[in-house]
């Protein structure tokens, strides 16, 4: 399932949510997440460190959530398999 990337657009707002989530360079899990108008490269992004990979797993589940609650179309991203595991636990 590793590295994990999403893509989501929200129409009404016309935003686009960009996050990919991994293990980087020096071995720590991150997840970097960046977001803004469709219409323009302006945007903000915010990058988090995680313990392990359960604590990574567990801040993308919440992502896609939040996203789906706030009324966000996924264009790409792994929700299938999130759902599925967290269906697991």
């Amino acid at each position: 399932m590793w590295p994990c990337n999403g893509v989501w657009f929200h129409k009404g707002r016309n935003i686009i949510y960009r996050y990919h989530a991994g293990m980087d360079l020096l071995g720590d899990w991150t997840i970097a997440r960046f977001w803004g108008p469709a219409d323009m490269s302006s945007g903000r992004r915010r990058i988090t460190v995680h313990e392990d990979e359960r604590s990574t797993y567990i801040a993308l589940v919440a992502i896609v959530r939040r996203r789906e609650d706030d009324g966000y179309m996924p264009l790409a991203c792994a929700v299938t398999n999130l759902r599925a595991r967290a269906a697991e636990q």
